[in-house]
């Protein structure tokens, strides 16, 4: 059980919160110890135990929030839609709205035990233990597409559509091996109202294309045929997560394979919110080394290199300078005059140059700078004020 201590600003007022339930959940009694589960994504996550009981608490984070953002009212309604189907979900106990008793809303549900596999090449099992795992993984993924959302009160939900009438409509109406669509934005940390007003595909979807920058494909908005990811070999298990993707779509391009972009915006994206700076990081980090693999498993042309190249430079020094800027914020100047050197191998900006030469006469006056700034970011995304 992967849990930890609560930190500062998550804390729960345990008596508060056990008057509450006493109340609510039938049997609740003892006194109440909480931790905090390391996962959870972007909702906070807690193990509340009373004696020999234990049950797990959601909410909302502190702080003001986009009306639409961390709705768990959602996840409650949703759980307790699907308690009556094959899906395996907790039982849930009671919604609590009242933002009086803890600070935010919140819902609470049994604790179920079992494990989480964090990995899913399932390291340490055999391959008959990996495929029952992933044998019942397909059940339930059946099971879910096979529930109707309608029958379960769920029908207001969301707007029906016909997302893969018209991808498929547009597929062959352009001959298309592959298409991707546009995606309305919502959540946190967003002033586009699309994914393309954001990071904008123009003109015809080439090798070169793909490689420079100009088209960007949206995982969740793209179909392909099955034959042709089969021919290419599905995908490169040694690229980094998240940089298989890409691969893909540049070996179906190389392959020959016909990709299309579908300008409609046919889905709904979240952006979730999060360290800028450790995003930045990672996404380069992650890109730098997609860009490698391809420069070395295939034979590019000239436009194809000079392309690579041209992303190449771009995700170095995205990741040099954001690595330089978070160790300014930590008071690392050394290393962050390093970072920003490096930067410089592969932008001729005459920015940097300055921020560079500043790092040198005022180390610490640009590290409380960025201090600052990162602080200011901070507070920007989660809604927290001075």
């Amino acid at each position: 059980m992967n849990t930890t201590q609560i930190t500062e600003g998550l804390d729960l007022d345990t008596t508060r919160l056990s008057v509450y339930l006493r109340d609510v959940i039938p049997g609740y009694s003892g006194e109440l110890s909480i931790q905090r589960f390391r996962g959870g994504q972007s909702n906070p996550t807690f193990l509340l135990a009373t004696g020999e009981k234990r049950y797990v608490l959601r909410k909302k984070p502190p702080g003001a929030l986009l009306p639409s953002a961390h709705a768990i009212e959602r996840e409650y309604r949703i759980i307790s839609a699907l308690a009556h189907t094959e899906l395996p979900v907790p039982s849930v106990l009671c919604l609590c709205e009242d933002a009086e008793v803890i600070g935010t809303p919140f819902y609470i549900m049994d604790y179920v035990e079992g494990r989480v596999l964090w990995d899913p090449t399932l390291p340490g099992m055999t391959n008959v233990q990996r495929a029952a795992v992933y044998a019942e993984m397909n059940r339930v993924i059946a099971a879910l597409h096979g529930a109707d959302y309608r029958q379960l009160g769920l029908g207001d939900f969301g707007r029906p559509g016909d997302y893969l009438e018209r991808q498929i409509a547009f597929m062959r109406s352009t001959c298309s091996d592959m298409v991707y669509c546009d995606a309305f934005l919502f959540g946190d940390k967003t002033k586009y109202k699309t994914f393309m007003e954001q990071s904008p595909s123009f003109g015809k979807v080439t090798t070169e294309s793909l490689l420079r920058g100009t088209s960007h494909v949206i995982t969740s908005g793209t179909i392909v045929l099955r034959d042709k990811v089969v021919d290419v070999g599905m995908f490169d298990t040694q690229v980094p997560r998240r940089g298989e993707d890409f691969n893909l779509w540049f070996h179906l391009l190389k392959n020959g394979q016909k990709v299309s972009f579908q300008k409609e915006a046919l889905l709904k994206y979240r952006l979730r919110d999060g360290n800028l700076s450790g995003d930045s990081i990672s996404v380069a980090s992650r890109s730098m080394h997609v860009l490698e693999e391809i420069k070395r498993k295939y034979d590019l042309t000239a436009g194809e290199k000079e392309a690579r190249q041209y992303h190449y430079d771009r995700a170095a020094t995205q990741f040099n300078v954001q690595s330089a800027k978070a160790r300014l914020a930590e008071g690392d100047h050394a290393q962050a005059l390093s970072f920003f050197q490096e930067a410089q191998k592969t932008s001729k900006s005459f920015k940097l140059k300055l921020i560079t030469a500043l790092v040198k006469i005022f180390p610490k006056s640009l590290s409380w700078g960025f201090k600052t700034l990162r602080a200011d970011e901070a507070r920007s995304l989660t809604g927290k004020k001075k």
